[in-house]
């Protein structure tokens, strides 16, 4: 009785086991999945994928053929008229969209910091004036002008004798400079 039920068991173990459908069946299923798998290979994968294309970054919906200089100039000048919130927003674009490389870089970087001294941000805008101050790279026109500012910065702040040190560079750097008849405390107090 032993034997028949190890026997039995067996049997039923080893039909669990097999393949439910005969060899020849499976044979033709395997050419079924070779061809499947090639139609699929050959279909694009994910169709359900939607791709869409963007439109090209622009600095202003108004302003899309400018250059970086032309729009740079007009920042400018806005910011001379006294639209500062304008002005330094369009700085702020600006700041965004080139690198450290760009020509226009340390300009941009300048109106940056104008604009925190405009908010009286003070020590924001003399931090920003002595990174630009590190920069080898900083062109000598817009090294006479951070110096210029960050003096005067130091002059608003009562540090008389930091600032000196900053108007004597500028004078150093170019004794025809432009900025020398404002490189000075007095200047604060005239206006």
């Amino acid at each position: 009785m032993k034997v028949l039920i190890i026997f039995i068991i067996t049997l039923i173990l080893i039909n669990a086991c097999s393949p439910v459908r005969n060899t020849t069946v499976r044979k033709n299923n395997s050419i079924e999945n070779e061809k499947n798998k090639t139609e699929f290979n050959s279909k694009q994968r994910f169709q359900d994928t939607t791709f869409i294309k963007l439109p090209d970054v622009k600095l202003g919906e108004d302003e899309p053929d400018k250059s970086m200089d032309v729009v740079l100039n007009d920042a400018i000048k806005t910011f001379e008229n006294g639209d500062y919130e304008n002005s330094c927003t369009k700085f702020q674009s600006l700041s965004s969209t080139i690198d450290s490389q760009s020509p226009i870089y340390h300009d941009i970087e300048f109106y940056l910091a104008e604009c925190l001294v405009i908010k009286n941000q003070l020590n924001e805008a003399k931090k920003k004036f002595e990174i630009l101050l590190s920069d080898n790279e900083i062109p000598d026109k817009t090294l006479e002008k951070v110096l210029v500012r960050i003096g005067q910065i130091y002059c608003a702040q009562d540090e008389k004798k930091i600032a000196s040190t900053f108007f004597s560079r500028l004078e150093n750097l170019n004794p025809n400079s432009i900025y020398l008849k404002v490189a000075n405390c007095d200047f604060l107090n005239k206006k």
